[in-house]
């Protein structure tokens, strides 16, 4: 979260962090991939679905951070 935050206001640190997200991303969406295989992977919403998904666990981890 603080990587974050700092990344708004640095270049470099928002650079990386951009790089080093979509290299997670892509292994994510790889390994995702694999697990429930090629017919469910390739269903046009399956991107987006897990996107969202990913997003909302990301969102629930920091509003534990924040909330306890």
């Amino acid at each position: 979260m603080e990587l974050r935050a700092a990344a708004r206001t640095d270049a470099e640190l928002k650079g990386a962090l951009e790089e080093t997200e979509r290299v997670l991303h892509d292994r994510i969406i790889a390994q995702y991939t694999s697990l429930f295989g090629e017919d469910i992977a390739n269903r046009p919403r399956f991107p987006m679905a897990l996107d969202m998904t990913l997003k909302l666990m990301l969102g629930a981890a920091m509003s534990r951070l924040m909330h306890g």
